[in-house]
């Protein structure tokens, strides 16, 4: 008879573990079924304890053990992968049962069968992995991979590549499969069930050195003699998750790798601040020369928008996009090329203002600016955070006047523009609102790609469709970026303008108001050096990651609410420097958001002594390591 430890695999799971008893030794990283709150959950084996070794305390505990579910355990973890995820739980300061709901198919979580048992390997002892950086833009990147499989091939080691979306994991598959076929997997959600059983089978029991290229939830699969973990494109958001978690993936990257003895790689042009730090720190190395200037050969023309304005003695009709601009989109067009124009935000226009008092048009429920989205049935106003709708003909709140201005440039608007200024030229329009699946996505490249002439209008939404490149690329808006309040608006819109710049062939034309910001500069000298080593040291004076951990905390409720959460978080904390809380947001007219953040020194996290406050705060309030916006 044993005791069995477990965890519950589900967002927002208890962070303690349960115990039930179990006649068989279930193997730790074990899944099975426990009745949780009158439900049958699967939950993760954490720990098994023979019952003759807690004889005493089982006898003076007053409670019962239940028994496990019947269902079949199945072994889905080695040690190695455990460590790793619980290494993970730790420094997000969640449970193991979550990041595992975050990161495994439910497929293989729920499988109706056992799955092949992995062949675990463990360290013997906990050795910093081998770091490499490749700083080089999308086809260096993929050539230095296929060198990369073949030398691991060799020495019959195996090559894990993490990509970001589906998409660009799909390319990486159909570029680097070629000729290896049998010994190359995908792994990506869009896999039935059944395929990814099989893959997972296939994985755990070959001998022979294997490629695996998914989406972060291959840092999972049981693939043996793991020698070199690769994070592609390592700078993008999306390796965030969007759940209360905010669970950072390429930090299970890091932890597998450590685990598993294998060397990591982070590639990207350019890549992250911290990334860099590493470097400067002598904590990683150059896996290759890095590229320090792109290589894209169009010619880049920056738009100063206010002196195009001030050329004109009366104000002029507003345009989303420049009258130079509009001559070279209708140039290619003529000439059968192709065009991607990007916004910052999707919607006609991100505010709108009375003309005669100032007055902007916000949610009544939440007080925050309304975009303007065009519909079927015509304009309305629409909030992005309460999800409000309004009619678009009415009047200014404060002074009843109708004389109401679009600001800001949105997709939709540039869209509308161009179809109007050229309606001989097909446009296609690519945000989360018209690609809201990958099918969907699919659907739009594809009638974009087989137009004559085609001009594709998008958000971030349409980048890794978009590898093919275009004869001609426009900025229409990437001020809104710039302005954000949040302390990696400047990196992020860097790595947006050389992105976008690495799809131009011909020509590459930024509209700005922002001319001399270091931003634009950067772009211009076509070198992210120089902006990563001001950005480090402007971070390292005001204490910024990765020269500070920021642990943030956000709970929602009514007024009275925060404030009791507010009181409580000042008083579990009071030893530590944090920052805020701040006076809470209205979300809606009976709850409210609220934020703080706690600041650590460098290495300062985990700290057990916190972790083990925090973990005593109510579940409502959601704990992030180095969120962007700091209250």
């Amino acid at each position: 008879m044993y005791t069995v430890e477990v965890m519950p695999i589900q967002r927002g799971a208890l962070r303690g573990t349960l115990s039930f008893f179990s006649r068989d030794a279930v193997p730790v990283g074990s899944v099975v079924t426990a009745p949780v709150r009158r439900r049958m959950l699967p939950c993760l084996v954490v720990a098994v304890t023979d019952v003759r070794e807690q004889k005493l305390s089982l006898k003076g505990a007053d409670f019962a053990l239940k028994k496990l579910g019947t269902a079949s355990p199945r072994q889905l973890f080695g040690a190695d992968v455990m460590e790793a995820l619980s290494r993970t739980a730790l420094w997000h300061a969640t449970t193991v049962g979550t990041v595992v709901s975050e990161l495994v198919f439910s497929a293989l979580l729920m499988s109706p069968r056992v799955l092949a048992t992995p062949k675990s390997r463990t360290r013997t002892e906990s050795v910093p992995p081998e770091v490499l950086v490749l700083q080089a833009e999308r086809s260096e990147r993929v050539q230095a991979y296929k060198n990369l499989v073949r030398e691991c091939f060799a020495r019959d080691r195996s090559v894990v590549i993490v990509a970001p979306t589906i998409v660009e994991a799909t390319e990486l598959y159909d570029t680097l499969a070629r000729g290896i076929e049998t010994q190359t997997h995908l792994v990506t959600s869009l896999k039935g069930a059944t395929d990814m059983r099989r893959t997972w089978d296939a994985v755990a029991e070959s001998s022979a050195p294997l490629l695996l290229i998914g989406t972060p939830a291959v840092l999972t699969f049981p693939v043996a003699h793991l020698d070199a973990l690769v994070v592609e494109r390592e700078a993008a958001r999306t390796y965030v998750s969007r759940t209360n978690v905010r669970l950072d993936l390429r930090r299970v990257a890091h932890e597998i790798a450590l685990a598993r003895g294998a060397r990591l790689i982070y590639a990207d042009f350019p890549v992250r601040v911290e990334t860099y730090a590493l470097l400067r720190e002598g904590l990683a190395e150059d896996w290759a020369r890095p590229q320090v200037r792109t290589q894209s050969p169009a010619v880049l023309t920056l738009v100063d928008v206010r002196a195009t304005d001030e050329k004109h003695e009366t104000r002029r009709k507003f345009s989303a996009l420049q009258p130079q601009t509009y001559d070279a989109l209708a140039d290619i067009g003529a000439r059968g090329g192709s065009a991607l124009v990007y916004a910052a935000r999707r919607g006609i226009a991100p505010l709108t203002v009375c003309n005669d008092c100032g007055t902007p048009v916000v949610d009544p429920t939440t007080d925050t600016p309304m975009v303007l989205h065009k519909t079927p049935r015509g304009n309305v106003f629409m909030s992005h955070r309460s999800g409000a709708v309004a009619p678009a003909e009415r009047s200014c709140a404060y002074c009843g006047g109708w004389n109401l201005v679009s600001l800001g440039i949105g997709a939709d608007r540039v869209y509308e523009e161009i179809r109007q200024t050229l309606p001989q030229v097909p446009v296609f329009l690519f945000t989360s609102d018209t690609a809201r699946t990958h099918k969907a996505a699919l659907k739009i490249i594809d009638e974009y790609q087989h137009a004559r002439g085609g001009i594709l209008v998008g958000t971030e939404r349409m980048l890794p469709y978009t590898n093919r490149g275009a004869s001609v690329v426009v900025v229409a808006s990437i001020d809104s970026t710039l302005s954000l309040p949040t302390w990696r608006a400047h990196e992020h819109a860097l790595n947006t303008l050389f992105a976008l710049r690495a799809r131009a062939e011909e020509r590459y034309i930024i509209e700005t108001r922002r001319p001399e910001s270091a931003v634009m500069k950067c772009i211009q000298n076509g070198s992210p050096v120089e902006f990563l080593r001001d950005e480090l040291k402007e971070r390292h004076v005001y204490g910024y990651p990765p020269f500070a951990t920021f642990v943030g905390l956000e709970w929602s409720g009514t007024e009275a609410h925060c404030a009791k959460h507010k009181q409580l978080i000042q008083e579990t904390c009071t030893h530590y420097d944090i920052v805020g809380p701040l006076p809470p947001e209205a979300q809606d007219r009976t709850r409210f958001v609220q934020r703080a953040v706690i600041r650590l020194s460098k290495n300062g996290w985990p700290d057990f002594e916190l972790r083990a406050l925090l973990d005593t705060l109510p579940p409502t309030v959601t704990i992030t390591i180095d969120p962007d916006e700091i209250v």
